[in-house]
């Protein structure tokens, strides 16, 4: 009855919110790496992104489709994420990170689209487990 007690103590001690918030921040590098794979494939966290200009395709190179944001890469090293108090951010350190999400705020180019939140959740959940296994000593 003594163990069924003390594991009972252990569960109640879990603090929900910060299991989830250090389970998003140790995979939080998987994260930009969807968010990365999407904006190659020229698709934001909410829709896809506005299509390249005919003159930016014919004269500039670019491919047919979605703007990927990508010219020099520094857009994509900036993108961070970050669980903070209950909220997942999403940012660039990138100096264009302000303007491109202004000007693309449809699409929302930073942020996880929900099939990059479903393959996420595939990675977070064996991580839940082991810090909740973690606190009931397990």
């Amino acid at each position: 009855m003594a163990w069924i007690n003390e594991m009972l103590a252990r569960i109640e001690s879990i603090d929900v919110e910060q299991i989830c918030e250090d389970t998003f921040n140790a995979n939080a590098e998987i994260a930009k790496e969807l968010n990365i794979e999407q904006l190659e494939r020229g698709e934001g966290s909410k829709t896809y992104m506005p299509d390249y200009s005919n003159t930016s395709v014919n004269m500039f190179g670019k491919p047919r489709g979605g703007i990927r944001l990508y010219e020099t890469g520094d857009f994509y090293k900036g993108i961070n994420f970050e669980a903070v108090s209950g909220v997942v951010h999403a940012y660039s350190t990138d100096d264009k990170s302000d303007m491109l999400e202004t000007e693309y705020s449809n699409a929302q180019p930073l942020g996880l689209s929900s099939d990059s939140i479903i393959e996420m959740n595939k990675v977070n959940q064996p991580t839940m487990v082991e810090f909740v296994n973690e606190v009931l000593h397990l």
